[in-house]
């Protein structure tokens, strides 16, 4: 499994697992589509997040 170090790396999934000592309160985010998304920040030392649920295609 590869870990990302960076400032600015991501991952993307259908369903992300995150672990931290902090989350900060969710904001909501426009999308494309008519729903809208949240975004949380989190905090830890270190903070994790990986992929539960892999993304089945991608465009």
């Amino acid at each position: 499994m590869t870990t990302l170090y960076g400032s600015g790396d991501s991952i993307e999934g259908k369903k992300i697992l995150c672990e931290a000592e902090k989350f900060q309160k969710p904001h909501r985010i426009s999308t494309k589509g008519r729903h809208n998304a949240q975004q949380v920040k989190a905090e830890g030392n270190p903070a994790k997040a990986v992929i539960d649920q892999p993304v089945r295609w991608v465009k």
